[in-house]
């Protein structure tokens, strides 16, 4: 059974499953941004983007020349929480930028939202990004006709977001582990879905496989 974890960090430590596994990991700075590019891997993807928390830095400038083998950008988008110091304009002005950029180069965006679900749609809409994954989801609302949504274990612990997981189409649904992958716990989130959902285990593995190849193919 071939896991899939649509949002990591795997660049950013040493030890990692390899065996039946394919990731996408997700760079958010410059300093990310070069070791990540640097990374050889088998089935791995690769994405590129300024995080919130950096939205006020000036790596925005060296972006492009990452992208360029990109598989998708990300993790971008907007934060409001007290996590993050940067101002809301300012994130507005990073985060539509590179929408604007992944619209001209074609690339599938994932998202990072924190309390900023309306600014984010709000944005979105000015663009015509045909494939956007919100990472570790729970805007709780609306399905977007374009979106994919993606959970790790931590959102799979909340009611509320296992209510709104029950809605999601076969084909719009994702995983993650948001740090090294690691087959525990991505296989704690398939069963927890699985149950949800009603379906055999192995069965919804390879429809999430065919998701992950699908978001990730131009």
């Amino acid at each position: 059974m071939t896991l899939c974890d649509a949002h990591c960090h795997c660049h950013l430590g040493r030890f990692y499953d390899r065996k039946n596994l394919k990731i996408c990991s997700c760079g958010v700075n410059l300093e990310d941004w070069i070791v990540l590019e640097k990374l050889r891997l088998p089935d791995i993807k690769k994405a590129y983007g300024l995080h919130p928390y950096y939205a006020n830095t000036k790596d925005a400038f060296e972006l492009t020349h990452f992208l360029k083998k990109a598989n998708a950008l990300g993790e971008i988008g907007l934060d409001l929480s007290q996590n993050c110091t940067v101002s809301l304009e300012v994130q507005l002005e990073t985060f539509n930028m590179q929408l604007g950029l992944a619209e001209d180069l074609k690339l599938p965006v994932i998202l990072h939202n924190v309390n900023a679900y309306t600014h984010i749609k709000d944005s979105l809409k000015k663009c015509g990004l045909k494939k956007i994954m919100f990472h570790a989801a729970h805007n709780f609302g609306e399905i977007l006709p374009n979106a994919y949504y993606s959970f790790g274990i931590r959102e799979l612990e909340s009611p509320k977001i296992l209510n709104f997981a029950r809605k999601i189409p076969f084909d719009r649904i994702l995983i993650e582990g948001d740090a090294l992958p690691n087959s525990v716990i991505l296989k704690l989130c398939l069963e927890k879905l699985s149950v949800l959902k009603s379906i055999n285990r192995e069965k919804f593995a390879r429809i999430i496989s065919q998701n992950f190849d699908t978001f990730f193919t131009s």
